[in-house]
């Protein structure tokens, strides 16, 4: 198992995020996507990637303007955030599990 940065292209720019996934894709779980707090980013995950990317695929994008994401233009408010994230999941073309800590967790609520 090994743990991935990658940059797509998201709403306000290049969105960063780490991706850890099994050697074997049999038996995988539904993936899941890990929302961090603020101001913090993905980078918070570093050592749980690892373990739950074991069984199935992880994703701990940052936030935009967190960590190595774009910022946006302007200050956005927390649908904005959510708007962003929604992106990101129907790239990913499969339904996910979410897990957000503190205001990530408000982020995936939305």
């Amino acid at each position: 198992m090994r743990v991935r940065r990658l940059f797509i292209d998201g709403r306000y720019g290049q969105l960063h995020l780490r991706r850890a996934a099994p050697q074997q894709a049999s038996g995988m779980r539904t993936p899941v996507v890990l929302r961090h707090q603020t101001p913090l980013s993905g980078r918070m995950f570093n050592e749980l990637l690892p373990q739950l990317g074991r069984d199935r695929v992880v994703y701990a994008p940052d936030t935009p303007g967190y960590g190595e994401s774009d910022a946006p233009p302007a200050p956005p408010a927390l649908g904005d955030y959510a708007d962003a994230l929604h992106d990101l999941i129907a790239d990913l073309k499969e339904p996910v599990d979410l897990v957000g800590y503190h205001t990530g967790a408000m982020i995936a609520a939305e």
